[in-house]
């Protein structure tokens, strides 16, 4: 790493403690590049903004792999990777929604998005069938038919595929769903 940055080993060293610490700070850096590069309209419709939003924060924790769960963005230093949520609360509050709803909004997006990430990381590295396949096989052996309902859906291949992208925008749907439903409550 001291050679790629061009600096001496010994300065690595000061300053970035372990290996651990070193794989952090570049998923940190890739997670927040790859969102600041993302634009979100605030002048959209706020079911919009609130998608490109989430769909930034999958795909930027996707680009920053297994420890994107570990990231935290540096508002120092990051100030540019905040865009996308600036983007996205001006849009859900121009929309009607007040502070705590929209930045609950937010919340939710932005774990929907971390979650989906982190099962497309995992199968990255397990294997794309690995957790199925582990839940099959306890199930088979410890299930004797008790749970028929789990038992046909993790055999339905189409069903169970949590990690793919009409998963993600299904979660997606629901959250927005939710959200108008709220609004409309509030007479918005």
């Amino acid at each position: 790493m001291a050679d790629e940055l061009g600096v001496d080993r010994k300065t690595v060293h000061y300053h970035v403690k372990d290996r651990e610490e070193l794989v952090l700070l570049v998923a940190q850096d890739v997670f927040t590049d790859e969102l600041a590069r993302v634009t979100v309209d605030p002048a959209a419709d706020w079911r919009e903004a609130i998608r490109s939003f989430a769909v930034a924060v999958r795909d930027a924790s996707v680009a920053a792999g297994v420890n994107a769960a570990l990231v935290q963005i540096d508002p120092d230093n990051d100030w540019e990777a905040l865009a996308p949520a600036e983007a996205a609360l001006r849009a859900l509050l121009g929309a009607g929604f007040d502070e705590l709803t929209s930045a609950q909004l937010l919340t939710t997006a932005g774990v929907l998005a971390t979650g989906f990430a982190r099962d497309l990381a995992t199968e990255r590295q397990a294997g794309p069938r690995a957790q199925r396949d582990a839940v099959k096989r306890a199930l088979r052996a410890h299930s004797d038919g008790g749970l028929p309902a789990l038992e046909h859906l993790v055999d339905n291949e189409a069903a169970i595929d949590a990690g793919n992208e009409a998963s993600f925008q299904f979660a997606l749907e629901i959250m927005v769903s939710g959200a108008e439903q709220i609004l409309s409550r509030r007479g918005a």
